[in-house]
């Protein structure tokens, strides 16, 4: 029996990168994947010179960009549905997740309910 078969649904991310330099190819994954994207994070990455660099770079490519910052450690449900609520606001077709493991479980949870 396969996951969709189980579970009704199987949603996976279209790229994952991982490892050292990979921040310098997410702006070209997400203009390929939409034209609006949510950057998921927390306060402290958001106020980060090296994320706000990204976030430029992401809009360079053509797309709009709106951040996410609220993601809190171990996911509150008041801010899973602040990011879900922001994403539905902004029209986002990307959602990304930057930062450590809240940042991306958010990122995930947050694409999955918007």
């Amino acid at each position: 029996m396969t996951m969709q078969e189980l579970f009704g649904a199987f949603r996976s991310p279209r790229y994952l990168a991982i490892g050292p330099g990979q921040r310098r190819a997410l702006p070209k994954y997400v203009a390929q994947s939409g034209s609006k994207a949510l950057l998921v994070t927390d306060a402290r990455m958001a106020s980060d010179a090296e994320f706000k660099a990204l976030a430029a770079a992401v809009e360079a490519e053509g797309v709009a960009v709106t951040v996410f910052d609220g993601t809190i450690a171990e996911l509150p449900l008041d801010c899973i549905a602040a990011g879900v609520e922001l994403g539905r606001t902004a029209g986002a077709d990307v959602i990304v997740g930057i930062g450590g493991g809240s940042c991306i479980d958010a990122a995930k949870v947050i694409g999955l309910l918007r």
